[in-house]
């Protein structure tokens, strides 16, 4: 039950390839606030966790910086 409602590994590794490159080209636009910014990353962020990224905290504070 567990595995079916997983998805399998494929499937996920193909979800969190556009959503890696999201985050990693995400930038601030000009007259951005810095609470939409927030965000969106953390949306982002949220989305990976959810198809089984681990990601640290630091490394979510760096970008937002």
């Amino acid at each position: 039950m567990k595995k079916k409602y997983q998805g399998s590994t494929k499937v996920k590794r193909s979800m969190l390839q556009p959503l890696r490159k999201d985050f990693e080209t995400l930038q601030m636009k000009q007259g951005e606030s810095v609470n939409d910014y927030f965000s969106k990353a953390m949306a982002i962020a949220n989305k990976m966790s959810i198809h089984g990224e681990k990601m640290e905290d630091v490394t979510i504070v760096e970008k937002i910086l």
